[in-house]
């Protein structure tokens, strides 16, 4: 399942599913935001969760990221 949105916002949602002998879920969230004609700022953030059955759940993780960019155009 993926949605996205772009102009002045974007949003995006992607889920990833399994393979094999392990499942992988990911939530992702951007927005872009134009502060002038020429500037620009990203945030975005995401979420993902892994299980390895395979692994005896050894290789099982959660995981964050935030992430922040200014951008300038000339």
């Amino acid at each position: 399942m993926a949605a996205s949105k772009n102009e002045a916002g974007s949003h995006t949602i992607v889920f990833a599913g399994s393979y094999g002998g392990a499942e992988e879920q990911t939530l992702t969230a951007a927005i872009t935001r134009r502060i002038s004609e020429h500037l620009r700022v990203n945030l975005r953030y995401a979420y993902s969760h892994y299980n390895d059955w395979t692994s005896g759940g050894n290789n099982n993780y959660d995981s964050q990221m935030g992430y922040t960019s200014l951008q300038y155009g000339f």
